[in-house]
């Protein structure tokens, strides 16, 4: 034991306690500490001095002086633990703690953990022996939050409940120093209510808000789980629309989450994207719909196209898509191509993804692996170059790997077009020619349900019936027209970037360096 109080009827009674004290103390090796120890009198509830201390057999033990307090359990007391005092002490100790991590260099997860497990227990000792207010509660939990919006480590409109929820499940994982009270007040309360001691029944029935439990009417403050901050954070306009993707059953909810599990970020780099997963970066739109500043456009800055949201920023803008887009993608192929290489043995140490080159072919060992190359097929395939084709020449196996990055909200629909592309490919469309000779259904006709003149097959659907060609076939033939004629003026340094074909109308003749081209003369 190291703190110990003793209590007494009469300064006679406290001397025997004194000396049973210090008898058991000198038996066991253990020295008072007596420079920290003080005698304080009390009489009908108020303090009372004396001309004399306490004897030991070692030494004499002074009075406490009004105004003086001492140090048990953590808490500065007196005849009563002096709250002001002790609030004012928590405070400016959890300030400077919060303050000397803030300054720290550590990663995301870590500074986290840091305000967790160092700072806030500043504080926890205290709760269930202080009445702490729910208003003082809240105004450490804003601290915080003020702090790390100061440091650039959360955006002021970022969502709370994001903050709050485990990083495991998309949140950022900080504990909420009210939970933590309301959290420790119920165990406390709970066991005290639970005992079946006489006397701990007793103090039950006396304490009607005595202390901070309030133990005769034990209805306390219920802490919030993790669900009630999920339910929250769904329930949110622009906050909520993250969380839905991220819950929706055709994403992997823990290897979405890994980034923030392994923690390796800048703090500002993580509460930066965390701002953007919460729709609150100052796009134009948020600035003019959200914020409701009507003096500027919602359009897009580059394109000006489309509304300036973040999921057009991320994945929807024409001028970011050939060089930004492009490069992001190349740089997640780049760690598939290297992890393919790293796991069959080409190299023990991988190097980093962005100063790598990936090489148009390579082979150890029986495994081919290409990068970014043509490939020739039996019969005439559109899109034959894939990202990265692995052949296992020992297993006999091919793995072709294309990699697509789209914005949350399109993960869905592009899995459901790059099998549909892959079906046409196979030949396994339920087109009425497939489903009579292949599937057996004799109760249909073979012939298109549009020209009814030619059998329908997906090469008749493609190219060859007589309704599409008016509209669909040539629309397609002026996309791939619109094309070449931006690549030509690419070429010869009319351009120098690519407008998005679907946007772009050629005019009749184009004219510069003494190079004319003319369209549809």
């Amino acid at each position: 034991m190291d703190d110990l109080k003793l209590y007494a009827k009469s300064p006679e009674q406290l001397e025997n306690l004194l000396q049973l004290v210090t008898t058991f103390s000198q038996s066991i090796k253990m020295k008072l500490g007596l420079e920290k120890c003080a005698v304080l009198h009390v009489k009908k509830g108020k303090v009372v001095n004396t001309a004399e201390g306490m004897l030991t057999l070692e030494n004499e033990i002074g009075q406490l002086q009004i105004g003086q307090t001492y140090k048990y359990l953590g808490l500065h007391q007196h005849l009563k633990i002096s709250r002001v005092e002790v609030f004012s002490r928590l405070e400016i100790e959890f300030k400077r703690r919060l303050s000397k991590v803030m300054k720290s260099k550590l990663p995301s997860k870590h500074l986290i953990k840091a305000i967790n497990s160092w700072v806030i227990p500043s504080l926890t000792y205290s709760f269930g022996v202080l009445k702490w207010s729910d208003t003082r509660l809240e105004q450490m939990d804003r601290l915080v939050r003020t702090q790390m919006t100061k440091n650039r480590v959360h955006h002021p409109r970022s969502s709370m409940s994001h903050l709050y929820m485990p990083r495991k499940l998309g949140g950022r994982g900080l504990s909420r120093v009210s939970d933590l009270c309301a959290k420790q007040e119920k165990r406390l309360r709970e066991y005290f209510t639970s005992a079946n001691t006489n006397l701990l029944r007793e103090v039950c029935r006396l304490d009607e808000n005595y202390t901070a439990l309030n133990l005769r009417n034990p209805n306390g403050r219920e802490p919030l789980t993790w669900h009630d901050y999920k339910a929250e954070w769904q329930q949110r306009e622009l906050h909520g629309r993250y969380c839905k993707h991220l819950n929706s059953d055709h994403n992997n909810h823990d290897l979405s989450s890994r980034w923030l599990t392994d923690g390796s970020l800048f703090p500002e780099t993580e509460g930066f994207i965390i701002a953007m997963q919460d729709q609150v970066v100052a796009t134009n739109a948020y600035r003019r719909h959200i914020i409701r500043d009507l003096s500027i456009s919602d359009k897009c800055r580059l394109c000006n196209a489309a509304v300036e949201s973040i999921q057009h920023i991320v994945s929807g803008c024409s001028i970011l898509a050939p060089k930004e887009y492009l490069r992001r993608h190349n740089n997640v192929a780049k760690i598939v191509h290297l992890k393919l290489q790293q796991e069959f043995g080409f190299f023990e140490e991988m190097p980093p993804y962005y100063s790598y080159s990936p090489p148009a072919f390579i082979e150890r060992n029986q495994i081919k692996i290409y990068w970014d190359v043509q490939m020739i097929t039996d019969r005439q395939v559109i899109h034959n170059k894939p990202d990265i084709l692995m052949l296992n020449m020992n297993q006999k196996e091919a793995l072709i790997i294309d990699v697509a990055i789209p914005a949350d909200e399109n993960c869905q629909r592009t899995r459901e077009t790059e099998g549909f592309v892959q079906a046409i490919q196979d030949q396994v469309i339920a087109t009425n020619a497939y489903r009579r000779h292949v599937m057996g259904d004799r109760t249909i006709s073979d012939k298109c349900r549009m020209c009814a003149s030619a059998v329908e097959s997906i090469q008749h659907i493609v190219s060859s019936c007589s309704v599409l060609a008016p509209r669909e076939y040539l629309l397609c033939h002026k996309n791939v027209a619109k094309i070449v004629h931006l690549e030509m003026q690419i070429k010869f340094g009319n351009i120098a970037e690519v407008p998005p074909y679907y946007n772009y109308q050629p005019p009749p003749l184009v004219e510069f360096n003494h190079v004319k081209i003319h369209w549809d003369v």
